[in-house]
C-alpha cells in the first residue's frame, strides 16, 4: 500500500482529479470510477506506471496511478475514459516490451567473433538487445523483443555462412 501512495504522489496525483480537458463553453463533471488493478505478467509494475502516466497525459486523460509490488499490479482510478485508455494501453505495452531469450547455435563462425560483430552492428542500427557468447556451445544468446530477435536472426544468418573452399574458421 505504501508503494501505491508513493507512486500517486510522485506522479502528481495528490488531491481531487481535475476535469479532463473541459471546453470553454461547457465544463464537464468527471465521474470517477472505483479503483481497479491490472496484473502484469512480464514487466515490473513499478517501472510501467511512468509509461502509463505518459500515455494518459498524451491522450489528455487524468488518473491516480500506483502499483503493488507483491502482486505486480498497476492500480488506477479515474474517469471511465481514463480507465478505457489504461485497459487498452497496458496489454499492448506489455506485449511489445516483452523480451525473449533465444539461443543461436553457430556452425561456421566462432561465437566470440559473432557476438562482437553482432554487438557492433546492433549498436549502429539501434536495435535494443543484449548479446552473450557461449564458447563451449559455440552459440550466441540474445535477449530482446520479438521484433529485435527477427532482426538479429537476419544478422546471424548473414554472419554464419559457409566459408569459401579451403578456408576454415
Amino acid at each position: 500500500m505504501l508503494q501505491t501512495l508513493a507512486a500517486a504522489v510522485l506522479l502528481g496525483a495528490a488531491g481531487p482529479l481535475p476535469a479532463e480537458t473541459p471546453t470553454a463553453t461547457s465544463p464537464r463533471v468527471v465521474e470517477v470510477q472505483r479503483p481497479r488493478s491490472f496484473r502484469l505478467k512480464y514487466l515490473s509494475a513499478q517501472l510501467t506506471v511512468p509509461a502509463v502516466a505518459a500515455d494518459l497525459r498524451s491522450a489528455g486523460r487524468v488518473a491516480y496511478l500506483g502499483f503493488d509490488m507483491a502482486s505486480n499490479s498497476v492500480i488506477y482510478q479515474g474517469s471511465a475514459a481514463a480507465h478505457a485508455r489504461v485497459v487498452e494501453f497496458l496489454p499492448a505495452y506489455e506485449e511489445e516490451s516483452r523480451t525473449e531469450l533465444w539461443t543461436y547455435r553457430l556452425r561456421h563462425v566462432a561465437a566470440v567473433d559473432a557476438a562482437r560483430v553482432l554487438d557492433d552492428r546492433i549498436r549502429e542500427d539501434g536495435v535494443d538487445v543484449h548479446v552473450l557468447a557461449v564458447e563451449k556451445l559455440n552459440a550466441v544468446l540474445v535477449n530482446g523483443t520479438a521484433a529485435s530477435q527477427a532482426r538479429v536472426a537476419e544478422y546471424i544468418t548473414a554472419l554464419d555462412c559457409e566459408p569459401p573452399a579451403g578456408r576454415t574458421r
